[in-house]
C-alpha cells in the first residue's frame, strides 16, 4: 500500500558488493589450497592470484607516493582513467598483425593500471565518493 511522504531510498543491485568487507591478499595462495578443480584451473587460479598480488605492489607504491590523490576525483576521475587507458590497447594490441606480441611488457603494465583503476573506482563507490572530494 502507498503512503505519502518520502520515498524509500531503493538500494543499487551493487550495494551488497560495495559494503561487504575486503581482505586483503598477504601471499600467493598455494595450489592445494584452491579446492577441488583440475590441474588447469589451479594453474590458472594460481597465475590470478599472481596478477593480483603484482597489481597490488603497483598500486602501493603509487598510492603512497601520490598520497590517495584519486580521491580528488573520485570514482569519475577513476572511470576516466580506465578509459583512457583502455584506448591506449587499440594501438599497441588489436591495430598489430601481432596481436601485441611485440608490444607485451606494455600492455601488461597498461593491463595492471586498468586493474587498480576498476578496484580504486570500487574503493571510491564503497566511499560514496562519486564526484571526488
Amino acid at each position: 500500500m502507498f503512503t505519502p511522504g518520502k520515498p524509500k531510498e531503493q538500494p543499487t543491485s551493487a550495494e551488497p558488493y560495495l559494503s561487504a568487507p575486503v581482505e586483503p591478499p598477504t601471499k600467493e595462495v598455494p595450489p592445494e589450497s584452491l579446492g577441488p578443480y583440475p590441474p588447469w584451473m589451479q594453474e590458472r587460479l594460481s597465475q590470478f592470484d599472481k596478477i593480483c598480488l603484482s597489481s597490488r605492489k603497483v598500486f602501493e607504491e603509487r598510492n603512497m607516493a601520490y598520497e590517495d590523490a584519486i580521491s580528488a576525483t573520485g570514482s569519475i576521475g577513476a572511470c576516466v582513467e580506465i578509459v583512457s587507458m583502455a584506448a591506449r590497447l587499440k594501438p599497441l594490441a588489436i591495430r598489430t598483425g601481432d596481436g601485441g606480441k611485440a608490444n607485451a611488457q606494455k600492455l601488461v603494465e597498461i593491463l595492471k593500471d586498468i586493474h587498480n583503476y576498476t578496484n580504486i573506482a570500487i574503493m571510491m563507490l564503497q566511499d560514496k565518493n562519486y564526484l571526488g572530494k
